[in-house]
């Protein structure tokens, strides 16, 4: 929960530059759909929720064990470059570095795209 503040902030931020901020849950959607929308609603959740069934859950996660929150993050090939765990003042210092890396990996990809279409 202390996280989403901020994804909340880099989503609205980023998301013009090609950011994706997508949150799962975990939660029974036959029995929580509400709980979700209530909680998203608070804290002015501005990406998408979907939910989760344990086993994906356990697949995008690598993990048996079910426990939240975890935020990963992903460059723009699919590749994890970021993987917390739980909740730490670190936690969204990390999130925003990695973040900035693959948003700034990004930049450059486009510049050399331009760069190289240019000599077309």
């Amino acid at each position: 929960m202390k996280t989403t503040p901020h994804l909340v902030e880099l989503n609205e931020q980023q998301k013009s530059q090609g950011l994706a901020v997508i949150g799962l849950t975990v939660e029974d959607p036959a029995k929580d759909i509400e709980k979700v929308r209530k909680f998203a609603g608070q804290l002015h959740v501005s990406y998408p929720v979907a939910f989760a069934s344990k086993e994906l859950y356990r697949f995008v996660t690598n993990r048996e064990r079910i426990g939240i929150p975890k935020i990963l993050v992903y460059d723009r090939s699919g590749k994890p470059v970021e993987y917390e765990i739980g909740y730490s003042f670190l936690t969204n210092r990390n999130i925003s570095r990695a973040v900035a890396g693959v948003m700034s990996d990004r930049a450059g990809d486009a510049l050399s795209h331009d760069v190289l279409s240019r000599r077309d």
